[in-house]
């Protein structure tokens, strides 16, 4: 009895253990889906405090002048 319970203890370790190292691997479509997403998205800043960045709709913090898009160097 003692040994029944053994062995299944042990393919059930071993059958949680391969679920967690398999769940762990996300290095396949997720990184080209964000290298596409960064690459998709724009850069704002002042035309007058080319340093001040955001967001489009965000404001310049030293002047209130609208943010405008940016290309990326």
């Amino acid at each position: 009895m003692k040994k029944t319970t053994f062995k299944l203890t042990m393919i059930a370790l071993a059958v949680v253990g391969i679920m967690l190292v398999s769940c762990g691997n996300n290095t396949g479509n997720d990184a080209s889906n964000t290298e596409q997403t960064e690459s998709v998205e724009e850069t704002y800043a002042c035309p007058m405090h080319p340093e001040v960045k955001g967001q489009k709709g965000d404001t310049c913090s030293k002047c209130g002048m609208d943010l405008e898009a940016v290309a990326e160097k």
